[in-house]
């Protein structure tokens, strides 16, 4: 680490708590919570709607601003000169994502499917292993944001339930998840979804990021604000990107300027 960076990090770490990261093996496994967690998420996929069922693909645009501290950390997988603002379709019935990024330095472009990921910088396609397993968690983790608990439920392999907790004095149900595969090219990964008890809205993701070997051992959060309903489902926003562990600062914060969906034809 540059010293330059370590002198921004300090006055991070002795004035911020880090938020924990539930633990999977600590969380209840009897029949009862894991039924009740199964029970929740289930109830969230249908306040949104389910997505897969009813849409052919979601197209977004989005702006936003990016914190100093993960750009200088992360540079590759933040590539804050590319992605300012973003345009994605994502094709649900083959889980598709296909992203346009630009920046000062042009535009980058990422198409990510189920056999893998490619990568092109101004029309230039890029071999490089870290770009392309950064562009691939990128990607997974901006499906996810859209689709929320319908991705989640689509992925996991198997489900807990870890104690309430309040998230804008109201309190919300932590259904953890255990994906198989994980983000990107991670083989797995855990994400918490914040539901909320009341309308069972998923309000916050919290998840690891073992995709990448320098951030394998983090853990980010990523809260929904300002729903909005298109097309009879509902989507957040607005998203706010903070890392819990191990440097607690807010990463990056963007909303979306367009959302549109496109419904199904098949049966």
């Amino acid at each position: 680490m540059k010293l330059s960076h370590l002198a921004l990090l300090l006055p991070l770490l002795a004035s911020s708590c880090v938020t924990a990261f539930p633990s999977w093996s600590d969380a209840p496994n009897d029949s009862e919570s894991l039924a009740a967690a199964a029970r929740i998420l289930e109830q969230s996929v249908a306040a949104q709607g389910d997505l897969y069922a009813a849409l052919e693909e979601i197209t977004v645009a989005y702006e936003g601003e990016w914190g100093s501290i993960v750009p200088a950390l992360q540079s590759v997988l933040s590539d804050v000169e590319y992605r300012q603002t973003s345009r994605e379709r994502f094709v649900l019935a083959t889980d598709r994502m296909e992203q346009t990024h630009t920046g000062p330095s042009g535009t980058k472009e990422v198409v990510r499917t189920p056999e893998g990921i490619q990568v092109s910088y101004n029309g230039v396609p890029s071999s490089d292993p870290e770009v392309l397993a950064s562009a691939a968690l990128v990607a997974d983790l901006y499906s996810m944001f859209l689709t929320g608990p319908t991705f989640v439920q689509r992925r996991q392999n198997s489900l807990r339930l870890a104690s309430p907790a309040k998230l804008r004095d109201r309190t919300h149900h932590l259904v953890m998840a255990h994906l198989s595969p994980g983000f990107g090219l991670a083989e797995e990964d855990v994400v918490v979804l914040w539901i909320d008890a009341e309308t069972f809205r998923l309000n916050r993701v919290h998840f690891t990021m073992r995709g990448l070997k320098s951030t394998r051992s983090a853990n980010v959060d990523v809260t929904f604000d300002r729903f909005r309903e298109v097309g009879g489902f509902r989507f957040p926003t607005d998203f706010v990107e903070r890392v819990r562990f191990p440097v607690p600062t807010t990463a990056h914060e963007w909303y979306a300027t367009e959302l549109e969906v496109q419904r199904t034809m098949r049966p």
